[in-house]
């Protein structure tokens, strides 16, 4: 009577295997599509619908996350500093490196962890991106400097240079809180195998 009970019981370490652990990812059609909201996560999309971030400016708290969402061709994120724009600021700052993309949204996003609230100014190291308007700022200044200017000294910079090294951040796919799962797209149907093959399990307890 417990036949379809321990045949599920038995298939479901297989499923839960296949869909969760750190080191496995769930890849799903559409990669492009977004990640779940998460509270202290700001993300920024980069070049989509042009050489632009959006939002090209985000408040962020100490200890937030902003997460850099990437689409074609290969753009990258690089910190400068205010007065040097498509200059790399120095070895501490940070750099993506470019992420080539040939469509929709790469799988890989890069965050930055905000560890105090002065401004941190960045650009594309692209070509001529950041010459072209492609930067942005975290926690602009509430008075004096901003973006406007900052962009307009950008258009005048003879050569962008990228930095020698990635770093100051961290490149990977999308990770939803507390569930130890890597997603590349949505989550759905994994929860869906798990759950249908609980519930086979549960319905052949009854029979």
């Amino acid at each position: 009577m417990y036949t379809t009970g321990f045949l599920a019981l038995s298939l479901l370490p297989a499923v839960l295997a296949q869909y969760s652990g750190a080191s496995t990812t769930v890849s799903l059609p559409s990669a492009s599509t977004p990640a779940p909201r998460v509270d202290g996560v700001h993300v920024v999309t980069v070049g989509e619908g042009g050489l632009v971030f959006n939002p090209p400016e985000v408040q962020a708290a100490v200890g937030d996350v902003v997460e850099f969402h990437f689409y074609p061709m290969a753009h990258s994120v690089a910190q400068s500093s205010f007065d040097m724009p498509c200059q790399p600021l120095n070895t501490t700052g940070f750099f993506s490196g470019p992420v080539p993309v040939q469509s929709g949204m790469a799988e890989d996003v890069f965050r930055v962890t905000v560890a105090n609230d002065r401004p941190m100014w960045y650009y594309c190291a692209t070509g001529r991106h950041c010459q072209s308007g492609m930067v942005g700022v975290i926690n602009p200044p509430a008075t004096g400097r901003n973006l406007a200017q900052y962009a307009q000294a950008a258009a005048h910079v003879e050569q962008t240079r990228a930095p020698l090294h990635v770093g100051g951040g961290s490149l990977g796919p999308v990770h939803v809180p507390n569930s130890g799962m890597s997603v590349r797209g949505d989550i759905r149907w994994a929860l869906a195998a798990v759950g249908l093959t609980t519930a086979t399990f549960v319905a052949g307890l009854v029979l």
